[in-house]
């Protein structure tokens, strides 16, 4: 067991079952509705629902073997590498892309930039670190 978490990622559609400290750790996404998704495969034929929820884990992968690349070359944590995907991250990664930067430019400023994502606020945290 990785006790660390340096190399572990949550996969969850319900952040309250995530303590504070593993949100670095969090891809969330959203709530799986299996009652829309087989209506919109069988019933309405609704590729759009369809294609959105059959969308979830190939992107999930994808972000996983990059931020895997990514960790290697850079010799770093895969948890570092994987923190723009991440719940901490989240706030930041929408900002960032609705100021205009593409997913690509985006995930690079939050990695490069990390502490200015992670201010302490109270002196406690500056102790710990």
């Amino acid at each position: 067991i990785d006790e660390s978490l340096k190399h572990l990622i949550i996969i969850d559609d319900n952040p309250t079952r995530i303590l504070e400290k593993q949100k670095r750790n969090l891809r969330e996404i959203p709530k799986y509705n299996p009652d829309e998704y087989l209506n919109a495969k069988l019933e309405t034929k609704n590729t759009l629902i369809q294609n959105y929820f059959e969308g979830f884990l190939p992107v999930i992968v994808d972000e996983i073997k990059e931020a895997a690349e990514y960790s290697e070359k850079n010799k770093i944590s895969f948890v570092e590498a994987y923190y723009p995907y991440s719940a901490d991250a989240s706030a930041e990664m929408l900002m960032l892309l609705k100021e205009g930067y593409n997913m690509k430019e985006t995930i690079k400023i939050i990695r490069e930039n990390m502490k200015i994502f992670e201010p302490k606020f109270f002196f406690y945290e500056e102790k710990n670190k």
